[in-house]
């Protein structure tokens, strides 16, 4: 049996404007910056929301390649909501915001409200099935 993990620390973001997806995600999501750690091959900022949740994001200076869910890495980030009322009133502070959302759809878990991020990373808003 393998030692205990207490949950995920924090999630890295590799990004294409790291001061652009640090204003994207604290305007949308509550993201604020707690600490800069730029160096000669990265610019990266750690933002946190109010519940804890820590986000970087580094900003590579040699380039990359545009982000695609078919590369291997990551797919997409889901964030929680209390229900899925919550589920609503996140179309229409999209909709506020001129974010454009997927219709919510139900999966066997729970609901689904999907959207892109800057780079075009698949966001989600997730209510747990029964909320």
């Amino acid at each position: 049996m393998s030692p205990q993990i207490t949950g995920i620390s924090h999630l890295s973001l590799s990004v294409s404007d790291r001061d652009a997806s640090v204003a994207w995600y604290g305007d949308l999501l509550g993201f604020q910056p707690i600490t800069t750690l730029d160096c000669d091959d990265f610019l990266e900022t750690i933002c946190m929301d109010s519940k804890g949740t820590i986000l970087a994001f580094q900003q590579h200076l040699e380039g990359g390649s545009d982000y695609h869910p078919s590369q291997r890495g990551l797919d997409h980030l889901a964030f929680g909501v209390d229900s899925s009322a919550a589920l609503e009133e996140w179309s229409t502070f999209l909709d506020e915001r001129g974010v454009t959302w997927s219709p919510v759809a139900d999966t066997p878990f729970g609901k689904v409200l999907c959207f892109r991020d800057p780079d075009g990373l698949q966001l989600e808003l997730f209510a747990v099935a029964g909320t």
